[in-house]
């Protein structure tokens, strides 16, 4: 029905209405590094892709070019056109991510002055094209230089098939000028993209469908191999934090219904897989939402309700593809936040376990609850225990961050080196060093490392260095040894250097 008071003009001809090259500034303003390589892969792996290489090129330390190759499919030169349009893409399917047909464009503007993009599909040439943001048009590359940028390719990824694209002129880089700075950023930047890609495509990496490696170029000399990413799941705890759970709850409590998994974590735990990037004890609680296996939300309850410390354990995973449908939440272009509309709101609220309908999301919440009370009532039992530092043993560092009493003093840090007198182990309670003789390195790590070295060097030995921590890690944090701790540790010195100066297997390795 209309208005009465609504203008109905007469139209006399119409006039194209063309964006202006600036429009290119503001499509890059909602992205950073890592959400404009987000972009990437994602098209990557929409275009099936097993292989990805992210090549860095540093000069005097200095990120100057970044290029990402691909195995996948590759693009006929008609449709790297129809791609290269703002607002065109491939049709949505249960695989594939894209949506707005921005993605390429918008990470690529927000990082790069000058973006060139090279694919081949199997059996036919190769042809590319530089975006240059200052403009709307695509400058056609010519063959020798198609296959100049080909030839980035030759040593980080094998297969003649897929994309290339690399950025110039970059823009989020380190400007000032001093190195030690510059290989701080470098150092930095790349440690974060690790965490942001594993937490972001960790279904990919966990079930081998996706090897994302690095690569540094240092001052034009060969790639070289760097540390990639590995999955971070942030569901995978080592025990619930209640043994009910998870649980999967539908709408309705029908069996085919849309399903949001509820998991309480466990409390008190320090691990990469709970803290995900960093954000503050609250900020991990929420939705996990999940559009064709890619981690879009990782937490935040994006206006259903608000954050509080008695909830900080619980986590709702969402998968169904029904749940990304604009009926119950719009995703944003950047693919990194969602709004939740009201019928979405009404599901949460209808959501019951299929097993046992008495049980809904009120039920969940108030088991959150009671988790993390419980788990705050049992911790004041134990008495405190000595901190360690990162590079400890992976699941022992697990069990003991997931309790928050540590004795005051410092990280107790286990490392390989010399010991005094060519003795077994020594500790340095000023440096809060507990040290094993290298020389029985080899022998010690291979035995205890699930039968051969581990590819972490800091989970070498599980075994022998959580015994070490629990026999010497109190001695190590402590601010003072009295006479008695002395004499009882020299003792203890005695004995095991004695045990290691006739065990067969350290003697063979020596």
């Amino acid at each position: 029905m209309s208005s009465p008071n609504e203008i109905s003009p007469e139209i006399t001809g119409t006039i194209p209405l063309p964006p202006k090259a600036e429009i290119n500034e503001a499509l890059g303003a909602n992205h950073d590094l890592f959400t404009g390589i987000d972009e990437l892969i994602d098209n990557s792996i929409d275009a099936h892709a097993t292989k990805i290489a992210v090549v860095f090129y540093l000069s005097d330390m200095r990120m100057v070019q970044i290029a990402i190759h691909d195995d996948g499919d590759g693009m006929s030169k008609e449709t790297l056109e129809k791609v290269l349009r703002l607002g065109s893409h491939e049709a949505r399917s249960s695989t594939n991510i894209g949506r707005y047909g921005m993605g390429m464009k918008e990470g690529s503007y927000a990082n790069a002055g000058l973006t060139t993009i090279v694919s081949r599909v199997r059996g036919h040439y190769g042809h590319g094209y530089r975006l240059n943001k200052q403009t709307l048009e695509a400058e056609i590359l010519s063959e020798k230089s198609v296959n100049r940028v080909w030839n980035l390719r030759d040593s980080v990824i094998g297969p003649n098939r897929g994309t290339t694209i690399v950025w110039n002129q970059l823009v989020r880089t380190y400007q000032g000028n001093k190195i030690d700075e510059a290989r701080a950023f470098v150092s930095s930047t790349l440690e974060r993209l690790r965490k942001h890609i594993g937490i972001r495509y960790h279904r990919f990496l966990e079930s081998d469908r996706l090897d994302v490696s690095f690569h540094n170029v240092v001052d034009e000399f060969v790639p070289g191999l760097a540390a990639g990413p590995k999955a971070i799941s942030p569901f995978a705890y080592r025990r619930s934090g209640d043994p009910d759970y998870p649980r999967t709850l539908t709408l309705d409590g029908k069996k085919d219904g849309p399903a949001v998994t509820a998991h309480i974590w466990p409390n008190r735990s320090r691990t990469d897989n709970f803290n995900l990037e960093a954000k503050d004890e609250l900020g991990h609680q929420g939705f996990y939402i999940y559009d064709a296996n890619r981690l879009i939300t990782h937490g935040g309850w994006h206006g259903y309700r608000q954050a509080a410390k008695d909830t900080k354990l619980l986590r709702l995973e969402i998968s169904s593809p029904e749940l990304l449908d604009s009926t119950y939440m719009t995703i944003s272009p950047q693919k990194g936040s969602v709004r939740l509309t009201p019928e979405f709101h009404d599901l949460v609220d209808r959501l019951k376990d299929p097993s046992d309908p008495s049980v809904t999301f009120a039920t969940v919440v108030a088991d959150a609850r009671e988790a993390l009370r419980a788990s705050n009532s049992r911790s004041a039992d134990a008495d405190p225990i000595p901190d360690v530092t990162k590079d400890f043993p992976t699941a022992p560092k697990e069990v003991i961050w997931e309790t928050e009493k540590f004795i005051p003093g410092g990280q107790v840090k286990i490392e390989w080196g010399t010991v005094e007198d060519g003795g077994f182990v020594a500790v340095d309670p000023e440096a809060h060093t507990i040290t094993v003789n290298d020389s029985w390195r080899e022998a010690l790590a291979h035995t205890t490392a699930t039968g051969s070295a581990a590819s972490n060097p800091g989970d070498e030995a599980p075994l022998l260095k959580t015994l070490l921590y629990l026999a010497f890690g109190q001695i190590a944090v402590s601010t003072r040894m009295s006479a008695k701790a002395k004499a009882n540790l020299e003792l203890q010195m005695s004995i095991l250097n004695a045990a290691a100066d006739v065990d067969p297997l350290l003697n063979d390795a020596s």
